[in-house]
């Protein structure tokens, strides 16, 4: 008699053996798999490198120096100790996070008391400048290094902040601290509207505007013209202070310049700022660092633009409208005239319907056909005839240019017939802080006079100089 048996018993759950396999192994390979894994989140979140460090017995890294010009490298190499050595952190400090972290909490400023300069650029904006020198950190009790017997040609450092920050930023104390002790000058050129001093201009400071900085060197190497003159820039006052140098090239009247921690390419940066959590945070507070900024400067900033549909849209948090990139330009997508909400950000409603109104927005938006404007904005042309509407900078602008015959030269005395002409600003400034010239040539004698100027405000009094110098 054949019989079948079968296994009755009730299968073992997957879970269950997965546990089971899991008791089995021992409590150290979990700790060790957790440090494991706890490393390599603090590596990769915060970039902390201590075990980088102790791989290599916390002996740093070597300095290395990128140069295109192999004697211009020897030269700069030989001259810089610290370029022979490595460099390597804090071993309790392995992370530029905690860095940040530590001296925003810790940091001690030096007992630092600047002398204040203001100085005022030739389109009203004043540039409040900070000095210190190595006489006032004598008088603090702290010895300098080094002492230069000429006042006159004791070298000068001009510090350039960074993106929010001004002299008071502990940084930037340490840094004019350590220089003025030293033995040199320094002297903090803090951006519009930073330093406790208020906008008197409608422009402000970016990283793109480079006449700030040309202006604050000419000054200062004029009023010591045989100091050496260095030039340090840090984050965006770094990227100010590159692009300066490379539009100025080798007239600057600068013997060397230091970059540090400059955004070489925004983009890239605001990239790089966005790809983690943990840089988040930064562009947070680089955010309400600029917001700070917009709300000191209210008053001053409402006069340039719609200060309560921005401040609707900061707070709201809403997209103000979307666009598309094409060939350099953002074009509006079509969704942002479609919605009313989006409309109200971007064409504010309060204005009267009045000729002062569409003209402001035919102005702003580069004179554009009148027809294709009431197209767009219908509530700014209502009992308004379109085609009888008249631009005078639109019939300007479509002349042509009006040809006139050329006349045989008649006899005359000289100066009955003077030409002048005015040019600026150069792009070169000449070693006494030049960057424009008049001309003047008498039609007779064909005599040429040229001044050169400062600034573009003097050619007035010049050519009273010139008139005086004719009469007598």
């Amino acid at each position: 008699m054949d019989s079948s048996g079968s296994d009755t018993s009730d299968p073992v759950s997957p879970y269950q053996l997965l546990s089971t396999a899991l008791s089995l192994i021992p409590f150290s390979h979990f700790f060790s798999a957790f440090l494991t894994i706890f490393l390599v989140f603090l590596y990769n979140f915060f970039e902390i490198h201590l075990l980088h460090d102790f791989i290599r017995a916390f002996r740093g890294d070597r300095v290395s120096i990128s140069a295109s010009d192999p004697d211009f490298y020897q030269s700069v190499v030989s001259k810089c100790r610290i370029l022979h050595g490595r460099y390597s952190s804090t071993p309790w400090l392995c992370s530029p996070h905690l860095q940040t972290i530590f001296l925003s909490i810790f940091g001690r400023s030096p007992p630092v008391s600047y002398k204040r300069q203001l100085f005022r650029v030739p389109d009203g904006g004043t540039i409040a400048l900070d000095w210190l020198r190595s006489s006032d950190v004598e008088c603090y009790g702290f010895g300098v290094n080094v002492t230069t017997p000429d006042y006159e040609k004791t070298p000068t450092v001009i510090v350039i902040p960074g993106l929010t920050s001004d002299s008071s930023a502990a940084y930037i104390k340490h840094l004019a601290f350590r220089i003025a002790k030293r033995g040199w000058n320094v002297v903090v050129s803090n951006h519009r509207g930073l330093g406790g001093i208020s906008l008197t201009s409608e422009r402000v400071y970016n990283a793109a505007w480079t006449e700030d900085i040309r202006r604050v060197v000419g000054h200062i190497h004029s009023q010591h013209p045989e100091a050496p003159l260095f030039v340090v820039g840090t984050s965006i006052g770094a990227n100010v202070l590159v692009k300066y140098l490379g539009e100025d090239g080798a007239n600057v009247p600068v013997s060397g310049a230091a970059a540090i921690c400059s955004p070489w390419d925004l983009l890239i940066c605001d990239r790089f700022i966005n790809r983690r959590l943990v840089q988040s945070f930064y562009n947070k507070a680089l955010a309400n660092g600029l917001q700070g900024f917009a709300l000191l400067h209210q008053s001053n900033l409402s006069r340039l633009t719609e200060w309560e549909s921005i401040k609707k849209d900061l707070s709201s948090r809403t997209t103000i409208g979307t666009a598309r990139h094409d060939g350099g330009l953002y074009f509006l997508t079509d969704d942002v005239f479609s919605r009313n909400d989006y409309r109200t950000s971007l064409v504010s409603l309060k204005f009267s319907t009045s000729e002062n109104n569409y003209l402001l927005w035919h102005y702003r938006l580069g004179h554009p056909n009148f027809q294709y404007m009431k197209h767009l904005f219908s509530h700014l042309f209502r009992n308004i005839n379109v085609s009888s509407l008249k631009c005078e900078v639109c019939i300007r602008a479509k002349q042509s240019r009006v040809s006139f015959h050329s006349q045989p030269y008649k006899p005359s005395k000289p100066f009955n017939l003077v030409h002048s002409d005015f040019w600026g600003p150069s792009p070169t400034t000449t070693s006494t802080g030049k960057r424009w010239f008049v001309t003047f040539i008498d039609d007779h004698t064909r005599l040429t006079w040229v001044f050169l100027l400062t600034d573009k405000s003097e050619v007035l009094s010049v050519f009273q100089q010139f008139y005086a110098t004719v009469e007598t």
